[in-house]
């Protein structure tokens, strides 16, 4: 418990720095935000597993930017699992809640599934330059989520710390490579992963 509330301590502290910097947390920076695909390989217990994800970047400024993704992988019994952001898991509980109630049609649950899914980021990652054609991007991600990790069919929550090592092979705009390393965290059972991944992406 004592390391879920210090993901959680750690990630406000980088946002409330972030929206200082900026002068408003939902003033997103106009110049470029970023689409990737990652690919990801976990080390659990004596396996490996692979996941494939789509991950989308909106910058606050020029060193913040708030991150989402959506992903997919086999679990260690051969099924899969998908992957994305606690906000994508609240929308599923509250849509399930509003369908057994029968207060909202498919319509309105939708509705209100896009709107969690997009206040609740993933998480924030920070980027620093280190020269014309590379820079160092650390991230702290406490609002993850999985379904059907374990096989149980159910959300599991967790969160994930670590960095890539983004490289632009002409300039800063265009598709970038990044080798990346990290752990994640799941909070039932504090179970901890490390991982290591390519992405590939676009600034637009």
């Amino acid at each position: 418990m004592r390391r879920v509330a210090f993901f959680l301590m750690l990630y406000l502290v980088c946002v409330g720095f972030a929206s200082a910097q900026t002068g408003s947390f939902w003033e997103f920076d106009e110049r470029h935000a970023e689409l990737g695909l990652e690919h990801k390989v976990f080390k659990m217990d004596t396996t490996l597993q692979l996941e494939y994800s789509l991950g989308f970047n909106a910058y606050l400024n020029e060193y913040f930017s708030l991150y989402y993704s959506i992903g997919t992988g086999q679990n260690a019994y051969s099924r899969r699992y998908y992957s994305g952001t606690a906000g994508m898991a609240a929308a599923y509980f509250v849509g399930s809640l509003l369908r057994r109630a029968n207060t909202a049609d498919s319509g309105e649950v939708l509705g209100y599934a896009l709107i969690l899914a997009l206040i609740i980021p993933e998480g924030v990652q920070f980027h620093q330059k280190l020269g014309k054609n590379i820079s160092l991007t650390p991230y702290l991600l406490p609002f993850g989520g999985s379904y059907n990790l374990d096989n149980s069919e159910t959300i599991r929550l967790s969160g994930s710390v670590g960095f890539r090592l983004d490289i632009y092979p002409t300039s800063e705009r265009g598709l970038y490579v990044s080798p990346q390393f990290g752990t994640r965290l799941q909070y039932s059972g504090l179970s901890q992963e490390l991982y290591g991944g390519f992405r590939l992406a676009v600034i637009f």
